[in-house]
């Protein structure tokens, strides 16, 4: 049984694989056990895509990098419009951009980063420093 997007999502963000997760992944293991080569992993696990596919891996890390973004908005932004958050975030962004070379070295946020430090880096980090930075695509971003 392949592996659903909310599946991959639940056991990357979870310490203990969920018990629906890992029934799906000891059923997709045993599939391509029993296929004897005649599939890739990929296409046991339901991952492969197809040329010019968008891969699991790629998604999640968007997913990542959009939620931050979000939760850095409220933060920086708790009230006001979508276009002030947007501002506010895109603001941010530009200043952070500068640092963000020095700081890819981390596997994890600095310790001593302060909220929005720690939010910001979770979002450069999780698309590898690929960020949105125009006011229509963070807008339409924090409005989601």
């Amino acid at each position: 049984m392949p592996l659903t997007f909310d599946q991959i999502q639940r056991a990357a963000e979870a310490d203990i694989m969920p018990a629906d997760v890992a029934a799906s992944v000891l059923a997709a293991g045993w599939e391509y056990i029993k296929a004897e080569g005649k599939i890739s992993i990929e296409q046991a696990f339901g991952v492969a895509v197809p040329s010019g596919g968008e891969p699991w891996h790629v998604r999640l890390g968007r997913h990542r990098r959009d939620q931050a973004l979000r939760s850095l908005g409220e933060v920086l932004q708790p009230v006001g419009t979508t276009s002030d958050r947007a501002d506010a975030v895109r603001h941010r962004i530009q200043r952070y951009r500068s640092t963000w070379q020095r700081r890819d070295q981390y596997l994890d946020a600095p310790p001593a980063a302060d909220p929005v430090d720690a939010l910001l880096f979770v979002a450069f980090r999780a698309c590898g420093g690929s960020i949105p930075d125009s006011p229509d695509h963070l807008r339409k971003l924090l409005a989601a």
